[in-house]
């Protein structure tokens, strides 16, 4: 996701409780909203990819009206349309992309550059949920949001693992930062067992205060790496990070530190 799509949604956190939607909403969320067309189109160009008869050339054509339906949202947006509005041209675009999704999933175990562009569409998916999700307090909402954003940080944490041990492969520190995130996942894994569970805020607290940690230890070694090894993670790291912060908000956590940044400058 673009820097400028982090920071509006970072102004969505801050807003998150708050209404009706204002400025601030509508940046966050065309910025969201941008991201998925983006998303959509890096999934249409990796699957011209496939080689051989099963080539994609099907699943690239059921995009193209998908995407047309995240124009009509953008579109919405810009003409600043009510909740309501937007929900429903979400809600169009959400359904449609997760029968897709789980129709080509498995195309992601033979191409690893479709695996990856189905791991950004779910993650821009997610993100635009959230950011037009800010300010509506309802209950139900808050806590689809807040599932929601343990699946996309589920995604980023996978993309920064592969680019880490492509950073440190074939080197004595893998196998630290191989353990770091294998205690981070156990710890997420345990939180979306609560949510599914649907947990009170306070019941899944604790254990997000225990994902918080297993990913400060991340934290602490990627602050100590060399300026080089550290400009490669820096957007991963920063990524993972905001997606921290934005279900801290969710769950009415208190006290973190400011978001690492993602950007280079």
């Amino acid at each position: 996701m673009g820097t400028y799509a982090l920071s509006t949604l970072f102004l969505a956190t801050a807003v998150l409780g708050q209404a009706p939607p204002g400025d601030d909403y509508y940046g966050a969320a065309t910025g969201a909203a941008r991201e998925l067309a983006r998303a959509v189109e890096l999934l249409q160009r990796s699957l011209v990819t496939m080689p051989g008869p099963d080539d994609g050339r099907g699943i690239y054509q059921q995009l193209e009206p998908i995407q047309m339906d995240v124009t009509y949202v953008r579109q919405q947006l810009q003409r600043r349309a009510g909740r309501d509005d937007l929900y429903l041209a979400f809600a169009k675009v959400d359904g449609e992309l997760n029968q897709l999704l789980g129709d080509v999933q498995n195309f992601g175990k033979w191409a690893p550059a479709v695996a990856l562009a189905l791991r950004r569409v779910r993650t821009a998916q997610h993100d635009l949920h959230f950011a037009l999700s800010a300010g509506d307090e309802g209950p139900a909402r808050q806590a689809e949001s807040a599932y929601r954003q343990t699946l996309a940080l589920q995604t980023r944490l996978e993309d920064l693992q592969n680019l880490v041990r492509y950073v440190f492969t074939q080197t004595d520190a893998l196998p630290g930062w191989d353990a770091g995130f294998a205690e981070l996942r156990g710890a997420l894994t345990g939180l979306q067992r609560l949510q599914k569970d649907r947990a009170g805020r306070d019941d899944v607290r604790p254990q997000f205060a225990q994902v918080d940690r297993a990913w400060e230890k991340l934290v602490a070694k990627y602050r100590d790496l060399p300026e080089g090894q550290h400009l490669l993670l820096r957007a991963d790291f920063g990524q993972t990070d905001g997606a921290l912060a934005r279900l801290a908000g969710l769950l009415g956590v208190q006290g973190r530190r400011p978001p690492l940044k993602a950007d280079y400058y």
